[in-house]
C-alpha cells in the first residue's frame, strides 16, 4: 500500500505538470513579498524594517489575496480529474480508492507547503538584500520568531485549502469555490474584525499568523491548534465526497 501511494503522489505530480495550478501557489507568496521589498526600498522610509514591511504592505495583501489563490489552486488541481474521463480511469486502477484519495491530499498537502516555503525564504532573501542596500537590516535573531509565524502561515493555509477542497469536489465550477472564498474573506474581515475570536476563522487567520511575527510570538496559539483540527475535520469530510465520485462514474 505504501508503494501505491508513492506512486500515485507521483503521478499527482505528473498530472499536474500541465496545470499553472501548483506554479499559482508558488509564484504568488514570492511576488508578494518582492512588491513588498519594492516598496520598502523605494518607498522613502529610511530604515524601514521587515516588520513594517509585513503590517504596511504583505500582511495587508496576504491577507486579501492569498485565501481566493488557495481557492484557484485547490479547484485547478480537482479539474484535473473532470479532464478526459481521469475519474473513470484512476478508479479502474488496481488500487483502493482510499489510497487515490490519500495521495490527493497529500500532494496538496505539499503543494500548500512548498507555497509557505517559498515566501518564507523569498522573505529571508529579501530581507537580507534590503540590509545590504542600507534600508534597513536584517536582524538573524529575528529569524526563529518568522519561522514560527510561516508554520502559523502553513497552518492557516492549509485550513483554507481543506475546506476548498471538500467545496471543490461537490462543484465543478470555479466560480461556486473561488466565490464562496471571496465572500467569506470579505464578509469575515468587515464583519467579524476586533472580536475576540476573530483569529479563529479560517478564511482571516492568515493575518493573525503574520501579526504574530510583530508581537514576537514563538509560539503556537489555540487557534493554531483549532486550525490543525479543522484541516483534520475537513480532509475527513472530503473523503465520502470524492469516493461517491467512484459510483457517479461507474
Amino acid at each position: 500500500m505504501k508503494h501505491n501511494i508513492l506512486t500515485l503522489i507521483r503521478s499527482e505530480q505528473y498530472k499536474s505538470k500541465g496545470n499553472q495550478g501548483a506554479l499559482w501557489a508558488l509564484l504568488f507568496p514570492v511576488a508578494i513579498v518582492l512588491l513588498g521589498a519594492a516598496y520598502a526600498v523605494f518607498s522613502g522610509r529610511t530604515g524601514v524594517t521587515w516588520t513594517s514591511v509585513y503590517g504596511d504592505f504583505v500582511l495587508t495583501l496576504f491577507n486579501l489575496t492569498y485565501p481566493m489563490v488557495i481557492a484557484l489552486v485547490v479547484f485547478s488541481l480537482c479539474s484535473l480529474e473532470y479532464r478526459n474521463d481521469n475519474l473513470k480511469l484512476i478508479f479502474t486502477l488496481p488500487v483502493k480508492a482510499s489510497s487515490i484519495y490519500v495521495a490527493k491530499f497529500t500532494y496538496l498537502f505539499f503543494v500548500v507547503f512548498a507555497s509557505a516555503l517559498a515566501g518564507f525564504l523569498s522573505f529571508i532573501l529579501c530581507g537580507y538584500i534590503i540590509g545590504l542596500s542600507g534600508a534597513g537590516t536584517f536582524d538573524f535573531a529575528f529569524m526563529p520568531i518568522i519561522a514560527v509565524a510561516f508554520v502559523r502561515l502553513f497552518i492557516a493555509l492549509m485550513v483554507i485549502a481543506s475546506i476548498q477542497n471538500v467545496i471543490s469536489w461537490l462543484f465543478r465550477s470555479f466560480v461556486t469555490p473561488v466565490g464562496f472564498a471571496c465572500f467569506i474573506t470579505f464578509a469575515a474581515m468587515f464583519a467579524f474584525s476586533g472580536k475576540t475570536w476573530y483569529g479563529y476563522v479560517p478564511y482571516v487567520s492568515i493575518q493573525k499568523a503574520l501579526r504574530g511575527m510583530l508581537n514576537s510570538v514563538s509560539v503556537l496559539d489555540r487557534s493554531d491548534c483549532f486550525g490543525i483540527a479543522i484541516i483534520l475535520l475537513f480532509a475527513i469530510l472530503a473523503a465520502p465526497i470524492f469516493l461517491r465520485l467512484r459510483k457517479a462514474k461507474g
